[in-house]
C-alpha cells in the first residue's frame, strides 16, 4: 500500500480515524489536502498549501508525514496552535500510528537555569535579604512563589518550563533566572547533567516529530550559518512543516535583524554586578586579594557607567524622534547623537575586553571544578561583544540606492513608559530564506491565508513566493468545507461616498471627526441587532480609543483591548456569550471563539499598511510603480481573510462579517479583494442584517 492509499484508508468512513474519533465524518477537503502533501513527500518537493478554516490542516500533515515514515520539525507561529498539536492532534495521530513520538522544544530562555537560580539564592543569603536584588517587594514575592512552585508536583512535572507557571513572571526576574544560548556555560556547568534545556533538547532529538515556533526555527538557521553548522538549536531534520506559514516573512525579518534598547545594557550591568558580588565573596578567603578585588570593582563600575550612557543616548534619540512613532535612524542622528553612539560603541568594547580579562584571571585562580565561574565572566564579555556589533551595524551607512538593510528608531510604550528601540532589519528576506531554508531541505508550508486570486495561467502563490524565496513545489488551494453561502452574510454599507475614508473631505480635521461619527453610529446600529457576541476589529489604536467610550455608554458588556491581557479578554468574552470586544490586529487571527459567543465581526476599514511605517515605505520604494498591485493589495487581502476567519469555527456556526469601508465596492480593486474572500452573499442595509440575525437565531437555537 502506497502513502496515498494509506491516507485514503485512514480517512475512510470506516477507517482507523473513524474508530478512534467518535462522531467522525469524512471531509473531502481534508483528504485532498493530505493527498497533496503525500504527493509532495513522495516526489521530494516543497508543498505550498492553503486550506480554509475547518479543513483540518494539522491532522492532514501529521498523517501525511507519519504515513511516509518521516521525521520532521513542525514550526508554528502561535502558542495556541502548539498546544492544539500537543494536546489534541498528536495524541490522536498516535492512535493511528502507534510508534509516533513527539516533543515540544522551546528556546533556552523559556527554561529555568538551575545555575542562575542557585547563584541567586546564594547571593540573597550573602547580602542579607531579597530586596538587595529585586526592584520591588512584588518582584521579591514572585521569586518566593517561583521557588515554592519548583518544589511542588506541578513544578517538578514542568521540568523547568516557565510557560507552565500558573502566574506571570516579570521580565526583570525572568532575566535573572534564565540564560540565552550565548550566556550558557554548557558542559562546564555543575548542573549540566540535570539541565532542563538540555533534557528538552535530548527528548527532541529522540523524537520523530519536534514542535517549535517560527522564531526558534529562524534563529537555528541563522546560528547554523554563522558557525558553519557547528552550533544548532534544533535536531537535524530534512523535512520542515511550516504551519501558519503566512507569518514566515515577518518573523524572518525580525530574526535576521537586531534590536537594541537601553534595557540590554542595563541587564548586562545587573549581571556584571551579580558576578562581581559573587567573585568578591569568593576572594574574601584568598591571600593578597587586593589587586583582584580592585579589578572586579572597576569592571562593575564600568558596566554601570556604560549602562547610564546607553540610557542617556536612547533618551535623546526618543526626544529627537519628536511626535513620530518611527523614523529611519539616519534622519534622527544629529552629528552630536552620532558621536555619542560612537562613544557608546567604544565603551562597550572596553567593557567587553575587561570582562574577558576578569574571566581569564578568575579561571587562573580557581580549580577545574569551579571553571564555570570564569566562563560566566567570559559569556558576559560575549554579550558585550554582540551589543557592540549590533550598535556598529546600526550606525553604519548604506548606499541610498538599493540598501540591504533598514535602520530605524521607534517609540515603544511599556509598563515603565516610553522607550526608544533601535532596529536593524533586512529589507528583503527572500534570498536569505532561499539559501538557508528552502534549498537545504524539504518544506511543507501550510496556512489558511497564503493564496491570492490569480489571472489566467498565474500561480495563486506568486505573491507569497516573491516575499519568501520559494520556487516550484506541489501546490494546493482547498476551500473551507463550511457552508458560508447558507450561514454567513457579508455586510458592506450601501452609502459608498459616506463610508470611503480616503475622500478629500475626510482628511480635514472636521471631516475626520464627521467620518468617525458616521462610522461609530453605524457600528452601534449593527451591534444593536446582533444575536450573540461581536468583535469590532480596528486598524488603529486611535479608532479603538474613539469607539471605546461611545460604545461603553451604550452597553456594559463592551471589552476594550488593553483592559486585560488578550487571553484573559477572550476568556471573559467566551464566558459572557453576548459581549462586544473592541481591538486591533491582536485579535484578527489566532482567536477561536465558537457558537453564539461570536456571531458578528465588524472591520472598520480595509487593512492597508500604515503609510508612515519606515519598513513599509522602503518596501514600496523597492517595488516601484506597481507597488499597489504587487504589494499593497495582496497584503490587505491576506489580512482580510484572517479577520473573516474569526467568524466560522465549526460547521454549525453562523453570523455576519461587516466591512465598513465602501471602497471594497466603490473602487476598481474591490472586486479583486472580494473574490479572495469566502463566498458569502453580500447585504447592504442594517435591516437586512437584523433580518438575517433573527432568522438565523430562530433556526439555530442553542
Amino acid at each position: 500500500m502506497n502513502d496515498v492509499e494509506t491516507i485514503e484508508a485512514i480517512f475512510a468512513r470506516d477507517g482507523v480515524l473513524a474508530q478512534a474519533l467518535p462522531g467522525y465524518e469524512v471531509r473531502a477537503e481534508q483528504v485532498a489536502f493530505a493527498q497533496g502533501l503525500a504527493d509532495a513527500l513522495d516526489a521530494g518537493e516543497h508543498f505550498l498549501g492553503e486550506a480554509g478554516t475547518g479543513t483540518g490542516k494539522s491532522l492532514a500533515y501529521l498523517v501525511a508525514v507519519l504515513a511516509a515514515g518521516q521525521k520532521a520539525v513542525i514550526s508554528t507561529h502561535t502558542k495556541a496552535l502548539q498546544d492544539q498539536l500537543a494536546h489534541h492532534d498528536l495524541p490522536l495521530a498516535r492512535q493511528l500510528f502507534s510508534g509516533a513520538t513527539w516533543a515540544v522544544l522551546k528556546g533556552r530562555q523559556n527554561y529555568l537555569c538551575q545555575l542562575e537560580m542557585a547563584k541567586l539564592d546564594a547571593h540573597i543569603s550573602g547580602v542579607g535579604g531579597q530586596m538587595a536584588l529585586f526592584s520591588s517587594q512584588a518582584e521579591a514575592s514572585t521569586y518566593g512563589r517561583l521557588r515554592h512552585w519548583l518544589r511542588s508536583p506541578e513544578g517538578d512535572a514542568a521540568r523547568g518550563d516557565l510557560d507552565q507557571l500558573p502566574f506571570a513572571l516579570p521580565d526583570d526576574l525572568r532575566a535573572q533566572v534564565t540564560v540565552d544560548g550565548q550566556s550558557c556555560v554548557g558542559r562546564k556547568c555543575p548542573f549540566f547533567a540535570d539541565c532542563y534545556s538540555q533534557q528538552a533538547k535530548a527528548a527532541a532529538e529522540a523524537s520523530q516529530l519536534v514542535i517549535v515556533n517560527h522564531r526558534l526555527l529562524m534563529l537555528d538557521l541563522a546560528l547554523g550559518e554563522q558557525t558553519e553548522g557547528e552550533v544548532q538549536l534544533l535536531p537535524e531534520r530534512q523535512i520542515i512543516v511550516l504551519d501558519e506559514a503566512h507569518h514566515l516573512e515577518s518573523v524572518a525579518t525580525e530574526s535576521f535583524g537586531a534590536e537594541l534598547t537601553a534595557g540590554r545594557w542595563t541587564s548586562l550591568a545587573r549581571r556584571v554586578r551579580r558576578l562581581g558580588d559573587e567573585t568578591s565573596t569568593r576572594l574574601d578567603g584568598m591571600h593578597d586579594r587586593g589587586p583582584a578585588l580592585e579589578s572586579v570593582e572597576q569592571v562593575v563600575d564600568l558596566g554601570e557607567t556604560v549602562s547610564h550612557v546607553a540610557q542617556g543616548w536612547m533618551d535623546r534619540l526618543l526626544t529627537e524622534l519628536g511626535e513620530a512613532k518611527a523614523r529611519e535612524l539616519r534622519l534622527v542622528l544629529t552629528p552630536r547623537l552620532r558621536g555619542e553612539g560612537d562613544q557608546l560603541a567604544a565603551m562597550t568594547t572596553q567593557l567587553m575586553l575587561r570582562l574577558w580579562d576578569i574571566g581569564a584571571r578568575v579561571g587562573a585562580a580557581l580549580t577545574e571544578a569551579e571553571a564555570h565561574e570564569a566562563e560566566r565572566w567570559k559569556k558576559a564579555g560575549g554579550t558585550a561583544m554582540r551589543l557592540h556589533h549590533w550598535l556598529v551595524a546600526a550606525l553604519e551607512s548604506d548606499p541610498r540606492e538599493d540598501p540591504p538593510c533598514l535602520r530605524t528608531v521607534e517609540r515603544e510604550w511599556g509598563r515603565s513608559g516610553e522607550r526608544a528601540v533601535v532596529q536593524v532589519r533586512p529589507l528583503r528576506v527572500h534570498e536569505i530564506l532561499e539559501r538557508l531554508l528552502w534549498s537545504p531541505r524539504q518544506v511543507l508550508a501550510v496556512s489558511a491565508t497564503l493564496a491570492t486570486p490569480g489571472g489566467k495561467g498565474s500561480d495563486r502563490f506568486d505573491y507569497w513566493r516573491s516575499r519568501v524565496g520559494v520556487q516550484g513545489g506541489v501546490t494546493r488551494v482547498i476551500a473551507s468545507p463550511f457552508p458560508y453561502r447558507e450561514r454567513v452574510r457579508l455586510y458592506i454599507p450601501q452609502e459608498v461616498a459616506r463610508f470611503d475614508p480616503t475622500r478629500p473631505e475626510v482628511k480635514r480635521s472636521d471631516g475626520l471627526e464627521a467620518y468617525r461619527a458616521r462610522l461609530t453610529a453605524r457600528i452601534g446600529e449593527l451591534l444593536a441587532v446582533r444575536r450573540g457576541g461581536a468583535f469590532v476589529l480596528c486598524t488603529s489604536l486611535g479608532m479603538v480609543r474613539h469607539l471605546a467610550p461611545v460604545l461603553q455608554t451604550r452597553d456594559a458588556r463592551v471589552m476594550i483591548q488593553g483592559d486585560a491581557p488578550p487571553a484573559e479578554l477572550i476568556r471573559r468574552f467566551k464566558a459572557d456569550g453576548q459581549a462586544i470586544l473592541v481591538g486591533t490586529r491582536t485579535f484578527w487571527e489566532g482567536v477561536d471563539v465558537q457558537g453564539d459567543a461570536l456571531t458578528m465581526v465588524l472591520i472598520d476599514r480595509l487593512p492597508f499598511a500604515v503609510p508612515d511605517d519606515p519598513l513599509w515605505e522602503a518596501w514600496v520604494q523597492a517595488a516601484g510603480e506597481t507597488w499597489f498591485v504587487d504589494l499593497a493589495l495582496p497584503m490587505t487581502l491576506l489580512a482580510l481573510k484572517q479577520a473573516f476567519g474569526r467568524l466560522m469555527r465549526r460547521m454549525d456556526d453562523w453570523g455576519v462579517v461587516g466591512i465598513l469601508d465602501a471602497r471594497v465596492i466603490g473602487k476598481s480593486y474591490g472586486r479583486w479583494l472580494l473574490s479572495g474572500l469566502p463566498l458569502a452573499p453580500v447585504i447592504r442595509t442594517v435591516a437586512e442584517v437584523k433580518g438575517f440575525c433573527q432568522e438565523s437565531r430562530h433556526r439555530n437555537p442553542r
